[in-house]
């Protein structure tokens, strides 16, 4: 059972920090960006436009960058001999985030594999409805992409509002 509760644990994290990036993205970053713009943003704002357009793309060209990162996390922990299972299932959530994501822009009925229909039914992956309100204009809520378990609590709490106080003056949209 406590493996299982920390298991849960690590998702979340893994859901929090990319809904964390995601909430950076929307609200700081920009095409100007360096580095980060033309790779990632101009993608991201492309996908806010219209949100079916990264469902055209395979999972390595929707999560090259995550796939990046996740590979320099486990090589970095490989060399501190922190390689645990823990970091393992972070890595492989967070590195799947996008796909998750993109399981979101499509009903249950469309993901293929069923189980994947199944664990949105079951309130496990993100559902689709869960997800649209990201979407929904003023598109400054709901950027944790894996579950639908931290958006509604972050929401409430207005944590991302708080982080803005902090970060100052977001990006206009």
């Amino acid at each position: 059972m406590f493996i299982l509760l920390k298991a849960i644990g690590v998702i979340l994290v893994a859901d929090f920090v990319t809904g964390f990036v995601h909430w950076l993205e929307d609200s700081y970053w920009s095409p100007e960006t360096p580095i980060l713009g033309k790779w990632l943003i101009e993608a991201n704002l492309e996908h806010h436009k219209n949100g079916q357009a990264f469902l055209k793309k395979s999972w390595l060209a929707s999560s090259w960058d995550l796939y990046l990162t996740g590979m320099i996390t486990l090589m970095t922990a490989y060399y501190l001999n922190f390689l645990t299972w823990e970091l393992w299932l972070f890595v492989i959530i967070s590195m799947n985030a996008n796909q998750i994501h993109k399981w979101a822009h499509i009903t249950r009925y469309e993901n293929k594999p069923n189980i994947i229909g199944l664990l949105q039914k079951m309130y496990i992956l993100q559902r689709t409805d869960h997800h649209g309100q990201h979407h929904r204009k003023p598109n400054n809520s709901h950027y944790c992409v894996i579950t639908n378990i931290l958006n509604p609590v972050l929401d409430r709490l207005q944590f991302w509002r708080m982080l803005e106080s902090v970060f100052g003056q977001k990006k206009s949209v």
